[in-house]
């Protein structure tokens, strides 16, 4: 009789409670369990013996039907927000699958049973062939027939060959060419028995010192015990053309090689003026496009740790820093054109960096001088003293000093004062650095003193009533370099109270600026219009005359001229006398004319010389005229 269940009624209770009671013993239900993942003590909790068997396909739909309700309580418990790099299969536990190891497959023995004869002894070879990170004790029992048997303690262990590196990219940054670099590389021994490194240096042999190569490593080869640690001194020559990358093959016991790659720039000592190289802007553009190139991020890098110590104190974490951008400054830029210069020099006369290698040589490098530093004074007023603080900033790599060279000629009346010891990174105020170059350093200034002009020599009140004022302006203008800074004083000959003063007792002008001692208020001359729109109405033709009237008003406080110039008989003759005096005077900026007042035309002064000037040239005209007429008749007759 078989068991019937009401799937819409039954909870899972009931199902647990149905599924061993209804499997016979040594049927196949056990094997769809095990298969399953139903755990056996809870089946074996409600086993209820003496129920009747099911067919295998019902078993089967109850499993399924179980499985499905369990989603469903289980599934509303899971939250489905989950984190993408934290899968929610990852917050089960996982089912540690354990690894039955046959000891006869690690230990072998050979041979397995002997004869031995009295006084004979006979070798056992116990051979370990372990499976991978694996610890065994074992025990072997040897029987002897018609004795007792002895016991032999078998220990083994085996590991895996792990080791761990510090860095398979090893950065030398910015070092100095005329100084070996050194870099150590940690190797740390993590497995449990010992092995031996080697190291495998194919360096190329080249013929001067210009390029960077491996010199030494230290110590070639050494075999680390378990859990020991080493260090490879690795020494290098930077070279002095900037960039190297050298690599060098490292051998751990029976694994593959490791390639370990090593880079960097080999410089000069350099430091820089905060003061103008305008020569550097007369070299060929292909120099400045290949020095930006240069500039990688990782040398901006090199370069910033030299500059500064510590990270930002105003930034909240670390990680904001790598959000900004590196860009080159104006120092780096003209620095790495002045390595470019040096390299190009050093290339054509090799010899040079074989000096600083083999001797204590420590002067700038010969025959090379770099775009000058110029400073500056402008224009400095005779008999004073001026001055200029420059910053020097020590590009690094090394601690410099600086002091003049010995062909340097400082005059009297220059005095200067050099700051001391340098470490990468700082700075001074203000040619030689040890190492590096020569810095040459031009000094101009244009000595000149104030001067101040006027074209006013005498000023003449002449017969001035008592109670009225007069004043009179005087033009002044600087003409000399420097700014003049003037000032006025009167001086009475005779004694008695002052009748005149000064508006504008000093005053600065700079070079080329001028100006009056009298202020005043000016007034462009203008009308008003009373009535602007003229409209005659229609109007047939020959009819009488029409007239219409507009007004004109002077707002201003003086008397005004008009002129409406297609009715003035004057326009074009004053037209032209403005026209003879431009040409006259060689097209100047401004002609100076005496003062005209409204309505009295142009100055008796100007229409006489306008005058005399237009009736010479109409005599020359004729005259000429008379010559050519002349000349042309005697040639008619020469013909005839």
């Amino acid at each position: 009789m078989e068991k019937v269940y009401n799937h819409n009624n039954c909870n899972v209770n009931d199902l647990l409670e149905g599924l061993p009671c209804n499997s016979p013993v040594g049927s196949q239900i056990d094997q769809i369990i095990e298969q399953e993942g139903i755990p056996k003590n809870l089946l074996n909790a409600v086993q209820q013996p003496g129920i009747e068997s099911i067919s295998l396909e019902d078993l089967e739909m109850d499993i399924e039907l179980m499985k499905l309700r369990i989603i469903k309580k289980v599934a509303p418990m899971i939250d489905t927000g989950f984190d993408s790099e934290f899968p929610w299969i990852g917050k089960f536990p996982k089912i540690s699958k354990r690894y039955r190891t046959n000891i006869n497959d690690v230990l072998q023995l050979i041979p397995h049973r002997g004869l031995l004869k009295p006084g004979e002894i006979q070798y056992v070879h116990v051979i370990f062939n372990p499976k991978t990170n694996i610890n065994i004790k074992a025990i072997l029992d040897c029987e002897v027939l018609g004795g007792p048997a002895e016991s032999i303690i078998v220990t083994g262990q085996s590991s895996d060959l792990m080791y761990k590196l510090n860095s398979q990219r090893i950065n030398f940054k910015i070092r100095s060419f005329h100084e070996s670099a050194s870099e150590k590389l940690l190797m740390s021994n993590i497995a449990q028995l010992p092995y031996e490194y080697k190291t495998y240096l194919d360096e190329p042999k080249f013929k001067n010192e210009l390029e960077g190569t491996i010199l030494d490593l230290i110590p070639p080869d050494k075999i680390l015990e378990p859990e020991e640690e080493a260090e490879l001194n690795i020494v290098m020559r930077p070279g002095i053309v900037g960039y190297f990358n050298r690599v060098f093959l490292l051998e751990i016991g029976h694994l593959p090689h490791i390639p370990i790659e090593l880079f960097g720039w080999g410089v000069i000592p350099q430091v820089y003026f905060s003061l103008q190289r305008p020569e550097i802007a007369y070299l060929h553009p292909e120099i400045g496009y290949q020095a930006i190139a240069d500039l990688t991020q990782e040398y901006l890098e090199a370069v910033s740790e030299i500059f500064s110590k510590d990270g930002s104190d105003h930034l909240d974490s670390s990680l904001t820093e790598q959000c900004f951008d590196g860009y080159p400054s104006t120092i780096d830029i003209e620095l790495v054109i002045e390595r470019m210069l040096l390299i190009n020099h050093v290339k054509q006369r090799p010899e040079i960096l074989t000096a600083y290698s083999t001797s204590l040589k420590m002067g700038p490098i010969p025959g090379f001088h770099t775009t000058p530093y110029v400073i500056d004074y402008g224009v400095v007023i005779t008999d004073s003293t001026v001055q200029c603080t420059a910053e020097i900033i020590n590009y690094g790599p090394i601690a410099t000093k600086l002091h003049f060279a010995k062909a340097t000629h400082v005059p009297t009346w220059l005095s200067i004062k050099l700051c001391g010891k340098l470490n990468p990174g700082e700075t001074g105020k203000l040619d030689v650095v040890p190492y590096g170059v020569v810095i040459p350093i031009q000094i101009k200034a244009l000595c000149a003193v104030p001067y101040l002009v006027s074209n006013i020599t005498e000023i003449n009140f002449g017969s001035v009533r008592c109670g009225d004022k007069i004043i009179c302006s005087i033009p002044l203008k600087n003409v000399g370099k420097p700014t003049c800074i003037w000032y006025v004083a009167l001086n009475l000959k005779a004694p008695g109270p002052n009748p005149m003063m000064v508006l504008d007792s000093s005053g600065k002008y700079e070079p080329g600026e001028g100006g009056w001692l009298i202020l005043g208020q000016g007034i462009i001359p203008h009308v008003h219009i009373i009535g602007p729109n003229v409209t005659f109405p229609p109007t047939l033709p020959w009819a009488k005359t029409t007239y219409i009237y507009f007004g004109l008003t002077n707002p201003c406080p003086f008397p005004i001229e008009l002129i409406i110039a297609h009715t003035d008989t004057k326009w074009d003759e004053e037209e032209k006398v403005y026209q003879l005096l431009y040409k006259y005077y060689d097209k100047p900026a401004e002609i100076l004319v005496p003062a005209i007042k409204p309505g009295a035309g142009m100055p008796l002064e100007v229409t006489k010389f306008y005058k005399t000037f237009t009736a010479r040239e109409s005599k020359e005209s004729q005259k000429c005229f008379k010559n050519s007429t002349f000349k042309r008749n005697n040639t008619k007759e020469i013909q005839d």
